[in-house]
């Protein structure tokens, strides 16, 4: 990064600038319409090339001036390439079509993803030690990482929670353990030739006819609360609990293996065997790695440890869900019921992984506010109204700049060569109305016969001649392939 003598950033982002436009002129170069790269192609070059430079760094030169931070513009340009879309298409309608939220949202997010990252560090990590507070911290009005970092996690609701060590490593040499058996013979056949719920108790009763059999189960009904359970039917044992909110369900699978080892460990039945149907956390245990719940996964082995060397003997097995397995079933009402607890029951750890999820999800909460409150892009929020849904791009690039361009309602039509200052007016040339989008598709006498054998063909589908649900539909094919059959006929292609 460049550091200048009063640490403006100007040097550093006139550095950002030059690198991104010697990509944006291969972009360019690649964007041609007939022959040229894919939109798919195109947004890939952006995001290795572009995005990942103007990512680099962020978290630092975010406090720079806002004049500074405006000529980072070539996120507009790069998107402009990708979509095939026209200067005057409001660069806001551009981000939400192609799914890339505004830089100043995206420097907050990578904030908070770090914020969050050195929580689960240790006190001695440098970068904590560097950015505790100093005697100058309230009289200078800076927007730098160690200012504003706690602001941004208590502004997301994140200050408070228990966030798990990022590094986090067992009691003992994991050598020194004992290995418990991990049945995934289910998991095979189901891989194999199928799974029915007589085949699970048939193979449950030949090899764990003697277990005492615990189901687990996790779930996640009632909006971000979480429930887990263990059930055991030869006992009638229920046992739900309602966990931390916003954790994943793979967390909450792996929570819930662990309450049932620690029933285990009190009642000491002799042999008992797990029974949970995610594939992933059972995986986790028997590798002894995961990549976000490390801590879980070490505190399983750790307890399931503790009972081999007593003499239980403790196998986990993966059992097919919703297909009406009892002990599962059962399961898993347990944990819906426990997920609507007033309270919760026991407190659970955030890794860094859920942290970041929550952070994506408040981010785009925040996009979609801008979205919603905008005064640009008018005609693009009537057909998409909802930011971070990215469309189909597997079309050829013609088709897809073209189908942009009609969402935007900025074509080469004469409403958007007024704007250019292209044209004398708006009207068009043959009935003298205002040429858009929706009036040509709809309106317009000149195509009359083009627009009737197009509803002919709409209504056999079940769908109608309307603009807006031609173009909200456009991530299916059944409406454009026709819409765009009836436009390459008129000659209409090459125009919009």
């Amino acid at each position: 990064m460049v550091f200048d003598a009063r640490l403006t950033w100007a040097g550093h982002i006139e550095k950002v600038i030059v690198k991104c436009k010697k990509v944006l002129n291969v972009m360019r170069c690649l964007a041609g319409v007939d022959w040229g790269a894919s939109r798919k192609a195109l947004k890939g070059i952006y995001d290795a090339l572009i995005k990942s430079v103007i990512d680099y760094g962020c978290i630092a030169y975010r406090d720079a001036a806002k004049t500074t931070l405006a000529k980072l513009d070539v996120q507009a340009q790069a998107l402009r390439i990708c979509s095939g879309a026209f200067h005057t298409s409001p660069a806001v309608a551009i981000q939400v079509e192609m799914d890339e939220m505004p830089l100043t949202l995206r420097r907050e997010q990578l904030t908070a993803n770090y914020w969050a990252n050195l929580q689960g560090q240790d006190r001695s990590h440098p970068t904590r030690a560097v950015i505790q507070v100093c005697w100058e911290h309230e009289r200078v009005k800076s927007q730098s990482f160690g200012w504003v970092g706690d602001a941004i996690g208590k502004e997301m609701g994140l200050e408070g929670k228990e966030f798990s060590p990022t590094v986090q490593l067992p009691a003992a040499p994991p050598w020194d353990y004992k290995e418990m058996y991990i049945d995934l013979g289910l998991l095979e056949e189901k891989q194999g030739i199928g799974m029915d719920k007589y085949r699970v108790q048939r193979y449950l009763m030949e090899m764990y006819r003697e277990d005492l059999i615990i189901y687990t189960d996790a779930s996640k009904p009632i909006d971000k609360r979480m429930g887990v359970a263990y059930v055991i039917p030869k006992l009638k044992v229920k046992i739900g609990q309602r966990i931390s909110d916003d954790l994943a369900v793979y967390t909450a699978e792996l929570v819930a293996v662990w309450l049932a080892l620690l029933w285990v460990e009190v009642n000491r039945p002799g042999k008992a065997v797990i029974a949970s149907d995610s594939s992933s956390a059972l995986i986790s245990i028997k590798t002894c790695q995961s990549k976000s719940r490390q801590d879980i996964v070490i505190e399983i082995i750790q307890v399931a440890n503790n009972l081999l060397q007593s003499g239980t003997e403790i196998t986990l097995i993966w059992v097919p869900a919703h297909i009406v397995v009892v002990g599962n079933e059962f399961a898993d009402r347990c944990a819906k019921q426990a997920a609507g607890n007033s309270n919760v029951d026991i407190e659970v750890n955030y890794s860094k992984a859920e942290i970041k999820s929550m952070v994506k999800n408040i981010v785009k909460g925040k996009w979609q506010t801008l979205w919603d409150s905008g005064q640009t892009g008018g005609q693009f929020f009537y057909i998409q109204n909802k930011v971070g849904k990215g469309r189909n791009m597997n079309r050829s690039k013609e088709e897809e700049d073209v189908l942009s361009r009609m969402r935007y309602g900025h074509t080469r039509l004469n409403k958007t060569l007024v704007i250019m200052k292209q044209h004398a007016d708006c009207n068009c040339e043959f009935c003298d109305s205002p040429e858009s989008v929706e009036h040509v598709i709809l309106q317009c006498p000149k195509y009359q016969e083009e627009r009737q054998s197009l509803s002919s063909q709409l209504q056999r589908k079940q769908l109608r001649l309307n603009l807006e649900d031609i173009l909200q539909r456009s991530s299916g094919e059944i409406c454009f392939k026709y819409i765009f059959s009836v436009l390459r006929n008129t000659g209409l292609i090459k125009t919009i």
